[in-house]
């Protein structure tokens, strides 16, 4: 079993490797201005520090919801214009069922941060 300290230890390889496959171009970000980020957890906890960072250093609009609740009573806001779902395993069923939501609503663009790049949760998003 991992620890957390071991995660931490393999988060600049994980990102690297995120990155490296992340097809989304300087000019597709330049034009995000709001983002709706889906994580429960301590994917979520994460994505709490993440959202602080990306409105100190870029333009944006960060809102973070969890995905249960998003899934079941949230709105899709057409001011977002970038969905991030957040699951470690990819596997999560509430944050699978949020973005399924998304999709079936709206065109935005819906990528996921996962460790798992075979998992389901990148089955249903863009990127």
């Amino acid at each position: 079993m991992k620890t957390m300290l071991d995660y931490i230890n393999e988060e600049q390889a994980a990102l690297t490797q995120i990155l490296n496959q992340f097809q989304l171009t300087d000019t597709d970000v330049s034009k995000v201005t709001h983002c709706l980020i889906l994580a429960t957890g301590s994917s979520h906890n994460a994505c709490q520090a993440a959202k602080v960072y990306l409105e100190e250093v870029a333009p944006i609009y960060v809102e973070i919801q969890e995905p249960f609740n998003f899934a079941h009573y949230g709105k899709v806001d057409d001011r977002f214009d970038l969905v991030v779902a957040v699951s470690q395993s990819g596997k999560s069923a509430s944050t699978i069922d949020a973005i399924a939501k998304i999709k079936n609503q709206t065109s935005v663009k819906t990528v996921a941060l996962t460790s798992d790049v075979t998992s389901p949760i990148t089955e249903v998003v863009d990127e």
